[in-house]
């Protein structure tokens, strides 16, 4: 039974007000845009994760290579790096080095290249660590879902990631 107010109308709740239902609409709206923003950082999360462990990799055989004493190269094939030792003469490809591991970049990035200074040795060259320590400036590109993280080798073997950004969608 409603209660009748003094001049006869209902005053019993019959529904929702609109600004209750906007308040429930933006509640909804948040959780939904908090979701989306956290499937977007999972992509930077992995791309950073396999940047630093390919950065780690590339650091540790530079120092391989002065410890040993001997010349050690790297290239790309797809997404695993390729180890070659240098014998004093030539270059063999070493298949399972036990302390250097394979450095393969998993989870769904990418390699989108790698260069020496200017040269592009993604596919046919490789990257040539002296057991002087000296090596030539690098940098070597990933991407994973839009992102991209460059790894950049300086001449003493030290590597830092640029940036992890987005990339444009076009012009």
């Amino acid at each position: 039974m409603a209660l009748k107010a003094r001049h006869g109308v209902s005053t019993a709740k019959d529904g929702f007000t609109l600004i209750e239902v906007a308040v429930t609409m933006a509640v909804i709206i948040v959780i939904i845009g908090v979701a989306l923003l956290n499937i977007g950082s999972g992509s930077r999360m992995v791309l950073g994760r396999e940047s630093k462990k390919l950065a780690y990799f590339m650091e540790l055989v530079h120092d391989e290579a002065v410890t040993r004493g001997q010349g050690i190269g790297v290239s790309f094939n797809k997404n695993t790096p390729a180890l070659w030792l240098h014998n004093g003469k030539d270059w063999v490809e070493s298949r399972g080095d036990e302390e250097l591991g394979d450095g393969t970049v998993e989870n769904g990035v990418k390699i989108a290249g790698a260069w020496v200074g200017e040269v592009d040795v993604t596919d046919t060259n490789r990257m040539e660590f002296h057991p002087s320590g000296s090596i030539a400036p690098y940098s070597i590109k990933l991407v994973l879902d839009g992102a991209e993280a460059e790894l950049k080798g300086d001449i003493f073997g030290r590597v830092s990631i640029k940036e992890i950004s987005r990339q444009s969608k076009g012009p």
